[in-house]
């Protein structure tokens, strides 16, 4: 169904984001954050976008496919004008094609590891160990809608838990947020829960 693929979806792009965080680190020594749900920030700069897109199938019977695309910024040392204070490298350029080959390897075998294993959602506790925006206000956009809110915790399918300001609990299973820079009024953790699935 639409609504299994797109769980498929968030958790193709969580794990992916778990198992390159860790490549970097192990690779690089340097410490990676990760912003829901995609992005991969070092030295408060992103390195790494994940795109996950789930084709549908065409028939019955077949399954649904998921294809996952990475982008590491390995060495760059530039950027346009309009990712200046955004955009990060690991800015290795001493080692950049020994580290592309070998960050390729690592992020290889994790991938197959997972695939072998898809059931297994440990990778969401290294997801949250890294995570950039739980406990932290956010600002949420979806679709046409955008709205504040405090992250709380990552769900079992890579859902992002948000506290409204009326109390309620929203999980996001779409959309983009932003790390609001500037304290706003602390919002409860509520109760209730919504899911925009």
């Amino acid at each position: 169904t639409p609504e299994e693929a797109l769980d498929d979806v968030i958790s193709g792009t969580t794990a992916p984001a778990g198992i390159v965080a860790e490549a970097i680190e192990k690779l690089t020594g340097q410490t990676v954050a990760i912003k829901w749900v995609n992005d991969l920030y070092v030295r408060e700069r992103k390195v790494c976008g994940i795109l996950a897109e789930a084709v549908l199938p065409q028939n019955a019977g077949d399954k649904t496919a998921i294809i996952v695309g990475i982008g590491i910024n390995v060495s760059n040392q530039s950027f346009p004008k309009e990712l200046d204070g955004i955009a990060g490298s690991l800015n290795m350029p001493h080692r950049d094609r020994q580290l592309r080959d070998n960050l390729i390897t690592e992020v290889a075998l994790g991938l197959i590891q997972y695939l072998e294993n898809i059931k297994d959602k440990s990778y969401l506790l290294r997801y949250r160990e890294r995570s950039m925006v739980l406990g932290r206000q956010v600002l949420c956009h979806e679709g046409n809608e955008q709205y504040p809110a405090l992250a709380l915790d990552i769900d079992e399918d890579g859902g992002l838990i948000v506290a409204l300001e009326n109390g309620k609990q929203r999980c996001l299973h779409s959309g983009e947020i932003t790390i609001r820079v500037k304290p706003v009024q602390e919002l409860s953790t509520g109760e209730g829960t919504e899911d925009n699935k």
